[in-house]
């Protein structure tokens, strides 16, 4: 959060879910509140529809299950930078 802070550019955020003293849900938000507009990713073992849901409301752009592949990786980054209408 330092560097949304600060101002720095950041294109792509990697968020687990599961860190030691936020959430990734709680993270999520507070770097959205700071303002940071750029692509939020969540990673996290635990793809239930209610937890996927929890991580989108919070601001994440593309939830992604763990292990993910560059494939998997790939298609989700094309497809916020160039959606399909």
């Amino acid at each position: 959060m330092k560097h949304v802070e600060e101002g720095s550019t950041i294109d792509l955020i990697l968020m687990d879910s599961v860190m030691p003293v936020l959430t990734g849900n709680e993270a999520v938000r507070q770097i959205r509140n700071l303002g940071y507009e750029g692509m939020i990713f969540g990673v996290t073992g635990n793809v239930a529809q209610d937890d996927v849901d929890a991580f989108i409301a919070s601001g994440a752009d593309v939830v992604l299950p763990k292990p993910f592949d560059i494939d998997r990786f790939d298609y989700a980054v094309n497809n916020l930078i160039n959606p399909k209408t």
